[in-house]
């Protein structure tokens, strides 16, 4: 038996990622949109992140890619980013772009997603920030050459991420309110 996307999920949130064959999932998604996008860094170059992509939608009728999440590639054909990014698009809707430091600049790849799913605990009521935040998009196909991050089990936690460590983010994002082009920025 197959495990279904959403399975996936939940033990990915757990052990970690493995090689489990993938099937499709029947679940809804409904998450609200907190409108807390991330401003800001410094312009970074695709290869200090090459496993981060961009999960973007076409605006209207455009050609033109907006930029929705950022997420991590874990295995080449699947993505982990919030929960609270999936819901609002059908799979169809979704891009994900990778091999670029700009989501609209020609440059780097598209590819299309199978499947969207968020943790079975997520809960985007539950208090000032949401539990479970973490959702997973199957793509269509792999990306070849894909660099991925494997995902730190719990027990490792405490070695390699202690509490109180400095850590550098990466994110296709804003520069300020005004430029929503989807380029790739750091901060530590």
């Amino acid at each position: 038996m197959k495990p279904s996307l959403a399975a996936l999920l939940a033990s990915v949130s757990v052990l970690g990622c493995g090689s489990a064959e993938r099937s499709s999932i029947d679940s809804t998604i409904d998450a609200p949109f907190y409108g807390t996008e991330i401003v800001n860094g410094m312009p970074a170059e695709y290869s200090q992140f090459p496993s981060i992509v961009a999960v973007a939608y076409k605006y209207e009728s455009g050609d033109f890619l907006t930029i929705l999440c950022t997420g991590t590639l874990i295995a080449p054909d699947l993505v982990q980013l919030a929960a609270h990014c999936l819901g609002y698009l059908e799979p169809e809707e979704l891009s994900v772009v990778y091999g670029t430091e700009e989501l609209n600049s020609g440059e780097g790849s598209v590819t299309h997603v199978l499947e969207q799913a968020v943790h079975p605990g997520y809960n985007p009521l539950s208090g000032d920030k949401p539990s479970h935040d973490l959702g997973l998009i199957l793509l269509k196909e792999k990306i070849p050459d894909a660099v991925v991050v494997p995902i730190l089990p719990t027990e490792k936690y405490e070695r390699y991420l202690p509490l109180g460590a400095e850590v550098t983010i990466a994110g296709y994002g804003v520069y300020d309110v005004y430029d929503t082009t989807g380029k790739l920025f750091f901060a530590d």
